[in-house]
């Protein structure tokens, strides 16, 4: 696919990693199961999705953001399925932006031929702090470039500062970076949300595609939360994660529901957000 498909207005976000070795870890399934629990996990979402994909009649794509680590088998399944996929490259909830596999991440990323590649990178105060992950960044734009594929970035500024979200928004487009899509923590206000929309459309003459985060909430809060913001111009839709199948992730752990049954609430919850949209 061409990388300028910006026909998506939903991100089902489940490149998590060290969220779910948390889980396992306070729980009785024994360690030795851990990995083929999670990677399980993530295909209960992914069927949860397909399903729902199959039944409802979008005029709109969704995304898949997942990783290579617990969701391989996602990214390669997804095409037939009509879906489209970012594959999370950076290291889970690392403190200084990093590749999951280091030098050899373009070989990992390209193996798995995804639409679009996808990045979180914190930023500071500290313009010297930032310059490691400006150049980093840098490298992983031009490849997604050449390869034909967009950049979905995720920035966390400092103390969810938006002041330093939108000077970071302005100092990565100023480097040359265009990211296709945006991720960006929920705004405290319209008018902040309509400033940010403003950063990261620099001296384009088009909206950006910003997508608003869901956080660690539940999915009532999430979408009560996200809703009054999906009519701004330049915020194309949600991208969510834990408030669609966190609560069903959890009782499966627990044991208190099954397979089935965690697909299809799972299912449910991405219904009630897509009728946000």
């Amino acid at each position: 696919m061409s990388s300028g498909d910006k026909n998506v207005r939903a991100i089902i976000a489940f490149d998590h990693r060290n969220y779910f070795d948390r889980l396992l870890a306070n729980s009785v399934i024994p360690a030795e199961e851990h990995y083929a629990t999670i990677i399980h996990i993530k295909d209960m979402i992914f069927t949860a999705v397909t399903d729902v994909a199959a039944d409802i009649n979008l005029d709109f794509k969704l995304a898949l953001l997942v990783d290579e680590k617990y969701g391989s088998n996602v990214v390669l399944n997804a095409a037939p399925k009509g879906l489209l996929v970012a594959l999370s490259v950076e290291r889970n909830e690392a403190r200084e932006f990093t590749l999951e596999y280091g030098d050899n991440w373009k070989i990992h990323a390209e193996a798995l031929h995804p639409d679009y590649i996808k990045v979180l990178v914190r930023w500071s105060l500290d313009e010297a702090g930032n310059i490691p992950t400006g150049t980093l960044l840098q490298e992983v734009f031009q490849w997604s470039k050449q390869t034909n594929r967009g950049l979905l970035l995720e920035i966390i500024p400092e103390n969810n500062n938006t002041e330093i979200l939108i000077s970071a928004a302005h100092q990565i487009l100023a480097m040359g970076i265009t990211p296709e899509f945006w991720k960006i923590p929920l705004p405290q206000s319209l008018e902040e949300a309509k400033n940010i929309v403003r950063a990261a459309q620099g001296n384009s003459s088009t909206l950006p595609a910003i997508f608003i985060l869901g956080g660690a909430r539940s999915g009532d809060e999430a979408r009560l939360r996200i809703q009054p913001f999906l009519h701004i111009p330049g915020i194309s839709g949600w991208a969510v994660g834990r408030g669609m199948w966190g609560a069903a992730a959890e009782k499966f752990i627990s044991g208190s529901i099954s397979t089935e049954e965690c697909t299809a609430m799972i299912a449910d919850e991405l219904k009630e957000f897509l009728a946000i949209l």
